[in-house]
């Protein structure tokens, strides 16, 4: 069995490095020593993760494989975010701006004749989240 950075692995993740092992060894003649990253083409000990095959922000399948973590974190938050907003194309300005997330990602700002005004986002309070209309009338 391949040596990783983490001690302890999930059973899952054990499978599916193992059965990446035996693909490696099939198709090189040998078997990696720790982990054979394609990314960075080297065979090393280091912190292992469950990568996802197509990124969440596409909302697609939860199918896994094995990755260094270091490079999942490093290509995959970066690229999420950025996709998150390519999503967000043709929302109009309140939609953008009304989104914390989204807002951020931007950096969305209002400007008044040259000056940007600051925005303050309120949370309303839960004991007013559902006010019975009845309370509005006079």
């Amino acid at each position: 069995m391949p040596t990783t950075a983490t001690a302890t692995i999930s059973e899952r993740l054990a499978r599916k490095l193992a059965a990446l092992s035996k693909n490696y060894s099939e198709n090189t003649g040998g078997p990696f020593q720790h982990f054979f990253c394609p990314v960075l083409y080297r065979d090393e000990v280091a912190e292992l993760c469950e990568a996802h095959v197509v990124n969440k922000a596409f909302g697609a399948s939860p199918t896994t494989t094995v990755q260094r973590a270091d490079v999942d974190a490093f290509f995959g938050s970066p690229f999420e975010s950025d996709f998150l907003v390519l999503k967000a194309r043709g929302k109009s300005a309140l939609e953008v701006i009304t989104d914390r997330t989204l807002a951020k990602q931007l950096k969305a700002q209002f400007e008044v004749d040259g000056h940007v005004v600051e925005l303050t986002r309120f949370r309303r309070p839960s004991r007013y989240a559902a006010a019975p209309a009845a309370c509005c009338r006079s």
